[in-house]
């Protein structure tokens, strides 16, 4: 084919494309490949929740933090306020049922924190419904004998000025066996504690006969490292020794009385402690080898909520 022709060719096939006849052929091609394109999407490739190849469907992506933990996702702030609620004020049941729980010890009640969070958490499993008041009455370096003052006295700790213990009403009363601050190894000190404790009781069931008594056992001491990292306590190993198996009689010691005596328990000494009769690492404060760690206040409210769960509230 020589030049001439081949234009001859093209200028035919242009004028052949730009006839009507031709447009509309196309149109129709595309047409059809669009429907039988759709008819293929459309096929039921999902099935209770699996494509038909039997993989589970993806989830959309979801933010991972650094930690490997799934964030939140944010929930969106509405423009208005559902009806019957005002914006910055709580949604707040008025007819949940409220409990007020304190809870009277030493610096092991203390380090929980003001508000006891761990406890609250570990009551909502037993009250979802209800509203909790939680005092922590934990005072460092106090024994039995303050804690009686205080059932019915204002006190100042740490620069702050606290109401007597009864006066808040609590319908439960948790009182910790104070085994950290003892009265010295032997029996007369133990004998002390039991009669402190009696006196406790006594004493609220004078002033607030509806409040329900809860006995609780903090965690167990470890001799090995016992108040390891405590400034200005230099035990040795025998020290350490004696003060830790101390601490375990006067422990066992409220677990006893609330045995004998039929109070409610809360027993996280003996949840504590390894088959050797030490406190485990896990649960005990890793610089100060005295205290609780944040297992260790865990576990010590899940014992507490479960012996106010045995009640009649």
């Amino acid at each position: 084919m020589n030049n001439r022709d081949l234009l001859i060719s093209n200028s035919l096939f242009i004028d052949f494309v730009n006839k009507p006849l031709y447009t509309e052929l196309v149109k129709k091609f595309i047409c059809i490949a669009a429907f039988l394109l759709g008819f293929v999407v459309g096929l039921p490739l999902v099935v209770n929740g699996q494509s038909k190849f039997g993989d589970l469907l993806i989830e959309p992506e979801r933010q991972v933090s650094q930690f490997r933990r799934l964030l939140v996702t944010p929930t969106p702030i509405p423009t208005e306020p559902p009806e019957g609620q005002v914006l910055g004020t709580a949604d707040v049941n008025e007819t949940a049922k409220e409990i007020t729980v304190a809870v009277l010890g030493d610096s092991m009640i203390d380090v929980l924190q003001p508000d006891l969070p761990q406890l609250q958490s570990s009551l909502k499993k037993y009250y979802p419904e209800a509203r909790f008041n939680l005092f922590n009455f934990g005072v460092g370096a106090s024994d039995l004998e303050y804690a009686v003052e205080r059932l019915n006295e204002e006190y100042v700790y740490l620069g702050s000025k606290y109401p007597a213990v009864l006066s808040v009403k609590p319908d439960v009363l948790v009182i910790e066996s104070f085994s950290y601050n003892n009265f010295g190894y032997g029996q007369e000190g133990l004998d002390k504690q039991w009669m402190l404790i009696g006196d406790i009781i006594t004493r609220t069931n004078k002033i607030s006969p509806d409040t329900q008594i809860v006995l609780a056992a903090t965690i167990a001491p470890n001799a090995t490292v016992y108040g390891n990292g405590i400034d200005g306590i230099e035990w040795n190993q025998a020290e350490r020794l004696v003060r830790s198996e101390t601490v375990k009689e006067y422990l066992q010691n409220i677990i006893n009385f609330a045995n004998s005596q039929g109070y409610p328990l809360a027993d996280a000494y003996h949840a504590s402690i390894d088959e050797y009769g030490e406190g485990k690492p896990v649960y005990i404060n890793a610089q100060d080898n005295l205290h609780p760690s944040g297992p260790g206040g865990e576990l010590f409210c899940q014992k507490v909520a479960e012996a106010i769960a045995e009640l009649d509230l």
